[in-house]
Parts: structure tokens; C-alpha cells; sequence
């Protein structure tokens, strides 16, 4: 391919062109869509001039740049090349130009000679044109290791499961069997004993939650130590199971004058004084007190 030498703003161009030297290349301007050709810049300049290298990144022109090579620099004495290269594409049929690329000279500029290429549509034979061929079975003898691995997993974490769900989970509650529970009064006391020194029902709104836990407390005694089912049941139903255990009468109408005045208050939205809440907890402790159970005696043979 012809040199070109295009330089402006230069006092003295025959001086300058003396120094400078523009090549712009193809290995081949014909090629059919889709063939790559090869690119190349080629500068040559006094050693003394600053060069600045045009930026090219994916096109160039119209043409798609395919790869793009690091500079290549040499230094000859008072001459300093600089040479790149690329790989261009172009999936269009057509003539397209390589258009001219500015270098950077010092304070000046210069340009590359202009190129024309040309891509021509991919030429078919039609007698070699194939019909499209059914799929092709083939015996892939590794499919037996896939299936034998796969069932050899399936089985592992089979055991793994059941191992986890019987035997862990029986090792678990044959733990939790043999912990042992305080007794139910104990229990109770304890809570009522910390329910009564809180003393929440003398904050502003909080009788509700006073009485909640009040009946709590109660619910879950009756449940533990006379199995009453207290939970998920009305009052009244409660109430109605009371009078088949035994313990005092008066404990028993206390037990319903509590159960249905926390209705009152949690439901109705009723209010209740500080004596009355004293009173209630107060009896609430004397019952259960009054119900521990008599320890077992004894008797040796």
C-alpha cells in the first residue's frame, strides 16, 4: 500500500515531512462476511517528537474491531517507529471505508491515508446444500456412574433424614423426659409472689395486664396440680370443673369471683381498685398454699 504524509499547521512542511513518516495498511481489501483482515498503522518520526496514538476500541469506521494489538515501539537512531495492529470484521456485504486516523505531533497534527475494503456475501453452492438430519442417538455409556452416583445420594440422605428425625429426635425427648419440673406450687408461688411485689395495676392502663397474668398463673396451677384443662376454655366453663375437686368451698368462690371479675376488667373494659386487686392476689396465694399436697410417708417393712 501507498505512504501518505498529510501534516498541518507546520511552518515548513518539506522540513517536517523530511522526519515524518504515515503508513496505513491492509493485508487484503476483499473478503467475503464475517473473514477477519488485518490492520496496521505504521508512524515513523524524530525521536524528539511527542506522538499521540489515536484511540480505537471496537470500531473503526463501520467495521467492528475484533482485537486490538499493544503499540510496538523501535528506536533507530534519530528515528522512533511506532507500529499497531488489528483485526477487523465486518458481517455486512459492501464497500467501507477505513477512514483517516489523526496523530498527535507536539502541537501539530497529521493524518493516515484514507483505505477502501470491500466484503462480498458468503457464495453458497447449491448443490451442496444438505437436508437438515434427524437427531443422532448416541450411547453415552457415563450415563450409567450419573444414575448409580444419583442413587447413591438419594439413599445417603434417606439415612441421614431418618437418622436425624427417629434416633436424634428420641435421644432429644428421652432428655427432656427425665427433666425434672419444680412443683406446681412452687410454681405458683413464685410468680404470684413476684406478681404481687411488681404491683403493675398502680401504673396508669395496666390492670389488664395485671389480671392477665393473674389468671395466668392461676390457669397453669389448677392445670399442674389438679388436671384441669384451664386453657382455651370460658371462665365459666372452668368454673363449672372447680366443683368437682376438693378443697374448700370459700377457696372455690373466690376462685370464681377472680376468674370473672378478670373477664370484667380484660373484656368489658372494667375498672377495679388497688384493694380489690390485693384482695384477689392475696387469696390466690392462700390457695395455693392451702392446696400443696401432704408429702407421701413412708413406712419401712
Amino acid at each position: 500500500m501507498r505512504k501518505l504524509i498529510f501534516i498541518l499547521g507546520l511552518a515548513s512542511t518539506n522540513l517536517f515531512a523530511q522526519s515524518l513518516e504515515i503508513e496505513a495498511k491492509v493485508d487484503t481489501n476483499l473478503g467475503e462476511i464475517g473473514e477477519q483482515i488485518r490492520f496496521e498503522l505504521h508512524v515513523q518520526s524524530n525521536k524528539d517528537i511527542k506522538v499521540t496514538w489515536p484511540l480505537i476500541i471496537d470500531s473503526l469506521g463501520k467495521l467492528e474491531v475484533i482485537e486490538a494489538f499493544p503499540i510496538d515501539t523501535h528506536l533507530k537512531g534519530e528515528w522512533k517507529s511506532y507500529n499497531q495492529a488489528f483485526i477487523l470484521t465486518s458481517f455486512d456485504s459492501g464497500y467501507f471505508k477505513i477512514p483517516n486516523l489523526e496523530i498527535g505531533l507536539d502541537k501539530n497534527k497529521a493524518y493516515s491515508n484514507e483505505l477502501v475494503v470491500r466484503f462480498n456475501d458468503v457464495k453458497t453452492d447449491p448443490n451442496k446444500v444438505m437436508d437438515i438430519k434427524e437427531p443422532i442417538s448416541v450411547a453415552a455409556s457415563y450415563m450409567k456412574y450419573i444414575y448409580w452416583t444419583l442413587a447413591v445420594l438419594v439413599i445417603l440422605g434417606l439415612v441421614i433424614w431418618l437418622y436425624i428425625k427417629y434416633f436424634k429426635n428420641k435421644s432429644k425427648e428421652k432428655q427432656e423426659e427425665y427433666i425434672p419440673l419444680i412443683p406446681a406450687h412452687e410454681e405458683a408461688l413464685d410468680a404470684l409472689t413476684a406478681l404481687h411485689k411488681d404491683k403493675i395495676w398502680e401504673r396508669v392502663n395496666e390492670n389488664k395486664t395485671f389480671y392477665t397474668l393473674l389468671t395466668h398463673i392461676i390457669w397453669r396451677y389448677l392445670d399442674r396440680q389438679f388436671n384441669v384443662i384451664t386453657f382455651e376454655r370460658t371462665s365459666d366453663e372452668i368454673i363449672k370443673d372447680l366443683d368437682r375437686l376438693i378443697f374448700a368451698a370459700h377457696f372455690k368462690k373466690e376462685l370464681a369471683d377472680l376468674l370473672r371479675h378478670a373477664d370484667f376488667i380484660k373484656f368489658a373494659k372494667g375498672s377495679s381498685t388497688p384493694y380489690d386487686n390485693e384482695q384477689h392476689i392475696e387469696r390466690s396465694i392462700k390457695f395455693v398454699k392451702a392446696t400443696i399436697p401432704s408429702p407421701v410417708k413412708v413406712e419401712d417393712d
